[in-house]
């Protein structure tokens, strides 16, 4: 018993299908496809499924001659390309992001270099001190999760036509998002952190 097969494409709609002998096609001026499963190099069957062809009817023209994996790379290309522009595009953000983290860490340690000097000179530890500036990054990334997560959702509909086996709300692939951007969000604030621990206590006291 043989499956519903996509003729044109990937995206195609499998719809309820027929198998008929050769003889009873309606079609007999319309082309037909040979398709031949070899164990080794397909090009190099050629030769052999030409004359297999040939011995049926010499008369038979054979033209457009793919490999399965040249079909498969025709009718991803499109996909592909828009996939490379979506990690391109997806590269950048995860940049900005990890910046503008590590900005607003950066510039919040240098405003409060007198209270984390206060804290440590009152006993605060250093772990205490990188929980204050991770945990004010750990805000503002989950802030940005919660609102680009939401935002994500509504537009994920619209490249659903793009997407192959794949659903537009796949757990995987959002959890491996999250994960990237927790992971970014750390990084970025781990250098504010490890100044905010360096803060001299007397120095940031003197400070003006």
């Amino acid at each position: 018993m043989a499956g519903n097969i996509r003729h044109t494409g990937l995206d195609e709609t499998v719809s309820q299908q027929v198998y008929l002998p050769e003889r009873q096609w309606f079609y007999p001026e319309s082309q037909m496809t040979l398709v031949a499963r070899t164990a080794g190099d397909p090009m190099g069957a050629l030769s052999a499924i030409r004359e297999a062809v040939r011995s049926v009817d010499p008369l038979q023209p054979i033209s457009s001659i793919a490999t399965m994996d040249e079909l498969l790379s025709r009718s991803t290309a499109q996909r592909k390309l828009g996939l490379l522009l979506f990690i391109a595009f997806g590269a950048i953000a995860l940049v900005l992001a990890s910046a503008g983290i590590y900005g607003v860490l950066a510039g919040a340690v240098a405003e409060r270099t007198r209270e984390l000097g206060l804290r440590t000179a009152l006993g605060a530890t250093p772990s205490s001190i990188v929980g204050l500036v991770v945990g004010q990054g750990a805000r503002l990334a989950g802030i940005g999760l919660l609102v680009g997560g939401a935002a994500a959702l509504v537009l994920t509909r619209y490249l659903k036509a793009m997407l192959f086996g794949v659903a537009p709300t796949d757990p995987i692939a959002i959890a491996a998002g999250v994960f990237a951007i927790v992971l970014v969000s750390l990084a970025a604030c781990l250098v504010p952190a490890r100044r905010a621990v360096r803060v001299d206590p007397m120095t940031a006291m003197r400070a003006d």
